[in-house]
């Protein structure tokens, strides 16, 4: 038996804070059998507002420097280690890399992704846009996407 269902934390309602968010929850939840021992995986997946910032982000300080979107999404996802190194012979190596989508196999969740996206920002600020403060870079991805970088 299999089963996925969406739950919401507040704290106080239950013993443990989880509440089914929708009826579809309510009724995946009643298919679970009471007085048996279940495994459970808790993620919180990637909202589409912080898709959107770094979506934003990398667009925005590609076209500063002259790169494409890809190019920089690239050198982000290597300098994080998003990648595979696979050998092919003693002497050849292939660099397979990782996705940073937010579904499907190797998705990052949104709290792996929310490291890669302030890493991404480090990286941003030190190696490609030195001396450009922080708080400056992140308002002006703000007002491009109208996202609030406030993903908690």
């Amino acid at each position: 038996m299999s089963t996925e269902l969406v739950v919401h934390r507040v704290l106080g309602k239950t013993s443990t804070g989880l509440i089914p968010v929708s009826d579809v929850d309510v009724e995946a939840l009643q298919g679970v059998p009471m007085d048996k021992d279940i495994a459970c995986k808790l993620w919180m997946p990637r909202s589409l507002p912080m898709q959107r910032f770094y979506r934003g982000l990398v667009s925005y300080v590609a076209a500063a420097v002259g790169m494409t979107h890809d190019q920089l999404h690239v050198k982000l996802k290597m300098r994080y280690g998003l990648f595979d190194r696979f050998e092919v012979d003693r002497d050849r190596h292939v660099l397979i890399l990782r996705t940073t989508s937010f579904t499907g196999a190797g998705a990052l969740d949104d709290i792996e992704f929310k490291k890669y996206l302030s890493f991404s920002i480090d990286v941003i600020l030190q190696e490609i846009l030195p001396g450009v403060p922080r708080g400056e870079l992140v308002r002006k991805i703000e007002q491009m996407v109208g996202v609030a970088y406030d993903f908690r």
